[in-house]
């Protein structure tokens, strides 16, 4: 079935797939780690390894974005046309909408509840600009640590080359979490707050991201850049010496 559909439907089925499994698994690690504070190292290691997981799964297909904001920052690299990133977002939002419904479904209403779903919600003392800048640095770290691990897309050693994009969200959801929930994505809070009906500064976990992954792809192609500078220069003295 799948090998019958074109490549954007593929690549749609694959980022709906890959954001339902993250978002799924995520919340319903907030919610089975019960009030906000414990259990964020269980909750940590849970987002990291299903992202590391989904990238792998589907990383001959799309790439395994599962997040808006870093879809923007491929836009922004010129990895990805214009035309696929609307297919892309929009099939992210949709699956982290299915996932959170499904977990309302599955979950004793007592206990969704008590975490609005697993949505990444700011501190009291955290207001809109502050969430945003939170969310842009940790997006930051999440997209950079994306953009050098799928610099080749030749699929050699998957697993082990994306590793390092869980374990920045690990590290991440270890370091914001009492503060803005560190959602690093848009779908990953705005699935769980629409099903939850959870608003509170939801804009900031759109923006916050966006900025932050645009950054990092700033950062990214200046750093390539310069890479691609020392290896023309020590290829052109290599070449002077012979």
């Amino acid at each position: 079935m799948i090998e019958g559909l074109d490549a954007d439907r593929r690549r749609a089925l694959a980022e709906f797939l890959a954001t339902f499994a993250l978002v799924f698994v995520g919340a319903a690690s907030v919610v089975a780690a019960g009030p906000i504070g414990s259990g964020l190292l269980g909750i940590a290691i849970a987002h990291g390894a299903v992202l590391v997981a989904v990238v792998a799964a589907t990383w001959t297909v799309s790439g395994g974005v599962a997040n808006p904001a870093i879809t923007l920052a491929l836009w922004i690299l010129g990895r990805l046309p214009a035309t696929t990133v609307g297919v892309y977002v929009g099939a992210q939002v949709a699956g982290a909408i299915v996932a959170a419904m499904l977990l309302r479904l599955v979950l004793p209403e007592v206990s969704w509840r008590l975490t609005s779903l697993g949505t990444p919600l700011p501190a009291p003392e955290v207001g809109g600009g502050k969430a945003i800048v939170l969310e842009a640095i940790l997006t930051f770290v999440l997209a950079i640590a994306y953009l050098a691990a799928t610099r080749n897309d030749d699929g050699e050693r998957v697993a082990i080359r994306v590793l390092p994009v869980g374990l920045a969200y690990t590290a991440a959801i270890l370091a914001g979490w009492s503060l803005t929930g560190a959602a690093a994505n848009p779908a990953r809070q705005f699935g769980p707050a629409l099903v939850s009906w959870t608003w509170t500064i939801w804009w900031a976990y759109w923006i916050g991201p966006a900025a932050g992954a645009a950054l990092a792809a700033a950062a990214y192609w200046m750093l390539e850049r310069g890479r691609r500078a020392v290896d023309t220069g020590e290829a052109t003295g290599e070449a002077t010496d012979g």
